[in-house]
């Protein structure tokens, strides 16, 4: 077996944690290799960005970022991800520290269970020529650039034009990316098993824009009606300039995200736990006494 790893190096204990992480899959002869960035830290062979999917296991060692970058990384070859909380929320990150090695040994022994994320396929439309495609776990946003007023944004879904949008921005998000900005946005959490889209205006200069589900067939046109300087923008990393009659245009991806999954719903209880929604309140009703 070989496992990969990817780290965020700004935080120190997902570092020293993929070091112990890194020896002792050493010890029972597993091959290891360490992104460059964190190879030299660790003290681990280097692995090239390029190469980081040639691997039967790759292990994002930091929050939800560091697992996206890895799906970017690794999307060509589906490669499973295992997620290694050390961040804030661990929407996606669904091990637990503790639990990294328990984990590992389960996947090794075949005995994880590997969920697909649907991912989007965004292509960047300029003069009839797809100039840009990118893949994308969590999002793609067209909005309009800083230093520019509101625009309108026309939506398209199958050929059928839905809406004239006057916000800062429209997002497609994927089931995965509905606790991401989705969210922040006033879009709906979605489970990730759900085969869905999330069409989601970004602080919408009307009453009556509203998130929408679509079904994951759906292809999905976005384009600028007035005149204005905007980006598209992919899961946070890549950011494309658009050009006055650029068209961005997006549906399923053919690639997917393979993610080790550590409880058999470990989402709901990540949500659960997260938004304190399964704890009591100071104004929640008492328990009821047991009665002799």
């Amino acid at each position: 077996m070989r496992a990969h790893f990817i780290v965020n190096t700004y935080r120190p204990l997902a570092v020293e944690a993929t070091r112990e992480t890194v020896d002792w899959l050493r010890g029972i002869g597993v091959d290891v290799g360490v992104e460059s960035e964190a190879a030299d830290m660790v003290v681990a062979p280097r692995v090239e960005p390029g190469r980081l999917g040639e691997a039967d296991l790759v292990i994002c060692m930091g929050g939800d970022g560091t697992l996206i970058r890895a799906a970017h990384l690794v999307g060509a070859t589906g490669t499973p991800l295992l997620g290694v909380n050390f961040g804030r929320f661990g929407f996606v990150c669904a091990c637990p520290p503790a639990r990294r090695h328990e984990a590992i040994d389960r996947f090794m022994k075949g005995e994880a269970e590997i969920a697909e994320r649907l991912m989007l396929e965004t292509q960047l439309v300029r003069d009839r020529k797809q100039v840009a495609t990118l893949h994308v776990l969590n999002e793609a946003v067209v909005q309009r650039a800083a230093t520019t007023r509101m625009l309108t944004f026309d939506v398209t879904v199958n050929q059928q034009l839905l809406a004239h949008y006057p916000a800062d921005g429209v997002m497609v998000s994927t089931p995965t990316g509905s606790t991401a900005y989705n969210l922040s946005a006033g879009g709906p959490i979605v489970h990730p098993d759900v085969a869905a889209f999330i069409l989601t205006a970004v602080m919408p200069h009307t009453l009556t824009a509203r998130p929408m589900i679509l079904n994951d067939s759906s292809e999905i046109a976005i384009s600028i009606e007035t005149r204005g300087d905007a980006v598209l923008s992919c899961d946070g990393h890549s950011r494309l300039t658009l050009l006055s009659g650029d068209t961005v245009m997006i549906r399923r991806s053919p690639r997917v995200t393979r993610l080790m999954r550590v409880a058999e719903d470990d989402f709901l209880y990540k949500v659960s736990d997260k938004f304190g929604w399964s704890r009591r309140g100071p104004f929640s009703e008492p328990e009821p006494e047991e009665s002799c």
